[in-house]
Order: C-alpha cells, then structure tokens, then sequence
C-alpha cells in the first residue's frame, strides 16, 4: 500500500514521468485497480520517451487484455 501512495504521489507531482507512470499502472493491474491501471498505461503509452519502447509494448499489450469484455 505504501509503493502505491507513492507511485500515485509521483505521478501528482510530475504526470509526465513515464516510469512512475508504468510502475503504477503495473502495481495497480497487480492489485486488481483496473479503471486506474488501464488510466495509468494509457498515459505512459502517450508519454514514453524511446529508451521505453519495448515498455511501452508490452503495455499497449496489457492495455488490450484490460479493455476486453469480462476481462
């Protein structure tokens, strides 16, 4: 519970933080927060500089199984 206030405290401060963006979106997806992981990798999709593409991949992929009915 504490990474997460924090992720979220991180990305309050600085939305364009595309690490602390992913990091939360994947502890959110973790911890079954759906609505604010599919929010959070939608984001880091947007924002991912190029040393994050491979990141940003698998995101787009875990974006998709998320937004499937009855996922």
């Amino acid at each position: 519970k504490a990474a997460l206030q924090a992720y979220r405290e991180a990305v309050r401060l600085d939305e364009g933080n595309a690490e602390a963006q992913f990091n939360l979106a994947r502890l959110a997806d973790r911890l079954g927060l759906r609505a604010e992981a599919v929010r959070h990798y939608r984001r880091f999709i947007q924002i991912a500089p190029p040393p994050l593409r491979a990141a940003a991949a698998r995101a787009r992929q875990r974006l998709v199984r998320l937004e499937e009915p009855g996922a």
